[in-house]
């Protein structure tokens, strides 16, 4: 680990890289979630810019760790997807209301819509599988 004197911006820095980690984990492969995770991650950068607080930007964060230590096999088996998708693989509770309910809070608490954050917390509750929801399905929730 390295030690940075503004660990808060680093830190909301990379809630805004896992606010998508639900769609990973319950999302059908479908390239169009992509657009509806880039709107959770605006939705996430007005309501930290709402309640002032500073975030570490995304290029940033992404070229930081492209420096450290890269992921590699274990036990001869890739990575099969992030966090929450672990989770809900072993049936284990789930970040999300962590990650995205945190922004729905702050957006409650300032002002700030975040309908897609909300349908992606309402995903992760619904999804009867791992990687089973179509995107039409989440599009819905959102509008």
């Amino acid at each position: 680990a390295v030690s940075v004197p503004d660990a808060s911006r680093w830190k909301y820095g990379k809630l805004l890289l896992n606010l998508g980690n639900a769609v990973d984990a319950f999302g059908l492969p479908d390239p169009g979630f992509q657009g509806l995770i880039k709107r959770a991650v605006d939705e996430g950068r007005c309501c930290l810019r709402a309640a002032n607080l500073g975030f570490l930007a995304t290029v940033d964060l992404l070229a930081a760790m492209e420096k450290g230590p890269q992921p590699e096999t274990i036990d001869g088996q890739s990575r099969r997807g992030g966090s929450t998708w672990q989770s809900a693989a072993r049936g284990l509770p789930l970040e999300t209301d962590h990650l995205n309910g945190w922004i729905v809070e702050l957006g409650l608490r300032h002002g700030v819509p975040t309908p897609v954050n909300q349908a992606f917390v309402r995903l992760s509750k619904l999804g009867a599988a791992p990687r089973s929801v179509p995107l039409a399905q989440v599009q819905a929730w959102a509008e």
